[in-house]
């Protein structure tokens, strides 16, 4: 039987390239790569709970923080990432010159 987790992944797209949902950011820190939820599963908690669950898995890493980037267009995500708790930093990486990037962090305080 598939547990949540793999249900869930079901329903998200990554971009070409990406082949895992966290990388390692440094020592300390890990990075989500960008994900996409299909359009006929958005609101029905998908995002919510695969982020949940990869804080979680961050947290297990011994991650304290998580970074992540999106495009300034990309409304409902910046959104989404702001009610979970992410906010805005500047761009790092590859994305420091990408004006249509944003860049935004989350502090993982043990639960």
């Amino acid at each position: 039987t598939k547990n949540n987790s793999e249900r869930w992944a079901a329903c998200v797209k990554f971009p070409a390239g990406v082949d895992k949902w966290l990388s390692t950011f440094d020592a300390s820190h890990g990075e989500i790569k960008r994900m996409f939820v299909v359009p006929e599963r958005r609101g029905a908690g998908v995002a919510e709970a695969i982020l949940g669950a990869l804080e979680s898995a961050a947290r297990e890493r011994g991650w304290s923080r998580l970074v992540l980037e999106t495009g300034l267009e990309q409304r409902a995500a910046v959104r989404f990432y702001e009610r979970a708790g992410f906010h805005e930093i500047p761009r790092f990486g590859y994305y420091v010159d990408a004006e249509l990037s944003v860049c935004f962090e989350k502090s993982l305080a043990a639960r």
